[in-house]
């Protein structure tokens, strides 16, 4: 039965494997002599190929790294922008009708600029056009800067002015360039929504492209949408050869690399859109400083090539040895361990030779007294998962007793209830109604609820209280109605307004006021808050409250409170919440709570 040839290569393997490991290893020695012999006469020719490619898919890295940098500036220098055009100063300064008017926004225009500056050095200066005629220069206004305005078009969305390069005052060798935005009138101040225009003057080093260096002296350029080079790290001597490239370039949109020869001399470019900025970048490097680099190799490579083939014979000698020997050594333990007694199989077995070698004697070492660490382990994980099976019985046995207690108390509310009405009492109904409806609050399945359905339970609760203390505190509600339907964790209000009545307000004759409101802060946060005009905290009362605020760990079961709704937040929240206290003596107390929107 003749074989076909890869049945004979499978084969031919598989008796190579059965071979003892010392014959496997001369033979592979061999086999590699043999391959460096034959690899001589073309090695220089592969490396020097390797090597060139090497350092042209170098340049490419370089030239994507550049690329994804500027993009990255530019994208800030734009975020930058944005936030400084949709300032309300911005808008206000528009719409004024007078001088008197813009002054105020006048001077936060100019905070806003010197912000500017120091978040974004290049910015040298930010200038409003609105469309009926108001004009804001930061730096006052100068004839390059508006006639750089002059020609932004009027719809306009992250518009760069590289064609227009211009001279900056205060700069004698750098020109600058404009971006530009639509101005949206998000706020209706100028009662129309695309009220202007908002610039940047930005110098040219921004960039980045015009102290660029590398090791194979590439020259790096920025090309505005015409192709015309705006911006580059050139050489003097380069002009020439850059009228040129901007002549093959005239009509390239799409990314591309190629090499092509310039007066007798080779350069590779590398060519990219940049749609952040509607432009174009372009790396040209000579191709004779890539090469320059690999003439040494050649020797280098003989000269290696010829040691390797030395040093190969001691190297596979020395290898053999160190992996045969060790094992024999490992295979004899192991039929002792076979055989043996458990005294035997921990006896730790002990192998000379390579790292490797020693690392498997000691993870089998390892693995023997693993083995017996499991076992106990076993044990001791049952038992642990009895007792947790125990305590978890124990919780929900105590968590059904604590419902039990308001469900009989709501119950007997609602019997005393209908006493009182039948007894013609109006004010003891109205309480009781308002005391079964937190009963009945408290105990319902859900944990988080609107904030209007919170809000209904601190009136009712406030009802009460001010039945308790007639006359000596009022109430005011402060509610943006595009907050009520936000979901929060339930009974978190309450016990902040209990605090503010006990510890606030309860000793006041009269004239107490409780303030209670929600909104959204700054950061889209929900802001809701409790206010009193009461006796305050002193710095030692109120430095135990941050403290709470500040604790980590777990709940105490007996705490109550405003503990309890500082628990309860940062369980749900996490670190996404933010709760903050304010207090002086005989000046009130207030207390804020910041928790994510959640619809």
């Amino acid at each position: 039965m003749r074989l076909i040839p890869a049945e004979r290569v499978i084969l031919l393997f598989k008796r190579f494997r059965q071979m003892p490991i010392a014959y496997q290893v001369w033979i592979l020695a061999a086999f590699v002599l043999i391959i460096l012999s034959g690899s001589l006469s073309i090695a220089y020719y592969t490396i020097t190929d390797t090597l060139v490619q090497s350092n042209i898919s170098y340049t490419s890295d370089v030239f994507s790294q550049m690329k994804s940098s500027l993009e990255k500036q530019c994208e800030r220098l734009e975020t930058l922008l944005q936030k400084t055009g949709y300032n309300r100063a911005v808008f206000k300064y528009i719409a004024a009708d007078n001088n008197s008017d813009r002054y105020h926004p006048y001077l936060e225009m100019n905070s806003l600029a010197l912000s500017a500056n120091q978040l974004e050095p290049s910015v040298q200066e930010f200038v409003v056009k609105g469309y009926n005629g108001v004009e804001y220069y930061s730096d006052g206004k100068s004839a390059e800067v508006e006639q750089a305005v002059s020609l932004v078009p009027e719809e306009v969305n992250n518009y760069y002015q590289l064609t227009n390069l211009f001279q900056y005052k205060r700069m004698a060798t750098r020109r600058c360039f404009l971006l530009t935005t639509q101005l949206r009138d998000i706020y209706n101040i100028t009662q129309v929504p695309d009220s202007g225009q908002i610039s940047f003057v930005v110098k040219i080093d921004f960039l980045g492209v015009n102290d660029f260096t590398d090791q194979f002296g590439t020259e790096l350029y920025i090309l505005d949408s015409n192709h015309t080079v705006c911006a580059g790290n050139r050489r003097k001597d380069s002009e020439d050869e850059l009228r040129i490239l901007e002549q093959k370039l005239a009509d390239r949109e799409e990314a591309f690399q190629t090499e092509t020869t310039i007066g007798g001399t080779a350069y590779l470019i590398n060519f990219d859109r940049l749609p952040s900025i509607n432009g174009y970048i372009m790396s040209v490097t000579p191709r004779a400083t890539i090469v320059s680099s690999v003439y040494w190799v050649r020797d280098l490579t003989v000269v290696l090539l010829l040691t390797a083939a030395a040093l190969l014979v001691l190297f596979f000698f020395l290898f053999s040895r160190s992996l045969t020997v060790p094992l024999s050594q490992f295979s004899r333990h192991m039929e002792r361990v076979k055989t043996g007694s458990v005294d035997t199989m921990r006896e730790p077995v002990k192998l000379d030779g390579s790292r490797e070698m020693i690392e498997i004697s000691d993870r089998f070492n390892s693995m023997i007294s693993e083995i017996d660490r499991l076992n106990h382990r076993l044990f001791n994980t049952m038992e642990t998962l009895y007792d947790a099976e125990i305590q978890k019985k124990q919780t929900e046995l105590l968590y059904l007793k604590s419902q039990i207690n308001p469900h009989f108390l709501h119950n007997t509310l609602e019997v005393i209830l209908g006493v009182a009405f039948t007894e013609n009492a109006p004010q003891t109904v109205r309480l009781i109604k308002a005391l079964s409806r937190i009963f009945r609050y408290s105990i319902r399945g859900s944990d988080t609820v609107t904030v209007a359905e919170e809000l209904k339970i601190v009136q009712a609760y406030l009802k009460i209280q001010q039945t308790r203390f007639y006359q000596k505190f009022t109430v005011e509600y402060d509610f943006d109605d595009t907050v009520l339907q936000n979901h929060i964790p339930k009974m978190v209000l309450q016990p902040l307004i209990e605090n503010a009545i006990t510890h606030g307000l309860e000793d006041r004759a009269q004239g107490g006021l409780l303030k209670i409101g929600g909104s959204f802060d700054a950061d889209g946060m929900t802001l809701l808050w409790v206010e009193d005009n009461g006796k305050g905290m002193s710095e030692e009362q109120l430095a135990r409250l941050r403290a709470v605020i500040a604790q980590e760990g777990t709940f105490r079961s007996e705490s109550i409170g405003f503990e309890n709704v500082v628990y309860r937040v940062k369980l749900l929240y996490g670190k996404r919440c933010r709760i903050t206290v304010e207090s002086a003596p005989d000046q009130g107390t207030r207390i804020e709570l910041r928790i994510p929107w959640t619809e």
